[in-house]
């Protein structure tokens, strides 16, 4: 659509500014809102050699006539030499969570491989795995 091919084009041509090798890998679609001024919102999830980058988005904004407007995000520069695969299992990373769940009712309901690219440091791949408590406090 002309919404996101604007943007796609704004991200392209600022490929040097922001850091990133390819802007269409990179940045990958996610969905597009428009709210009560008729601004386009187009939010972007970052992306290395397939994995999510973990809380990198970037969001561009589009004015009611398709002119973007501005971007806002968190984003990192691409990153360099960084193993997309895990040196444990996605099971070995649940077993491992499960160790430091304190509730007795806490259990691990997920595990998803990302790329972990914290600001100023060095990126790693990393499981993400979601712990849930199903212990309800009177």
């Amino acid at each position: 659509n002309f919404e996101e091919t604007t943007a796609r084009r704004f991200l392209s041509k600022n490929i040097a500014a922001l850091a990133l090798e390819d802007a269409s890998s990179d940045l990958v679609f996610l969905r597009s809102t428009q709210d009560s001024t008729q601004r386009t919102q187009l939010r972007y999830q970052q992306r290395h050699d397939g994995l999510k980058v973990w809380g990198r988005e970037v969001l561009v904004q589009l004015d009611p006539h398709g002119n973007v407007e501005l971007m806002v995000g968190a984003y990192v520069p691409s990153p360099k030499n960084v193993p997309t695969v895990a040196t444990v299992s996605g099971e070995d990373a649940i077993k491992i969570a499960r160790e430091h769940i304190t509730s007795p009712a806490g259990h691990v309901t997920e595990q998803e491989l990302l790329i972990y690219a914290p600001d100023g440091g060095n990126a790693s791949v990393a499981y993400r795995c979601s712990i849930h408590d199903t212990l309800v406090n009177h």
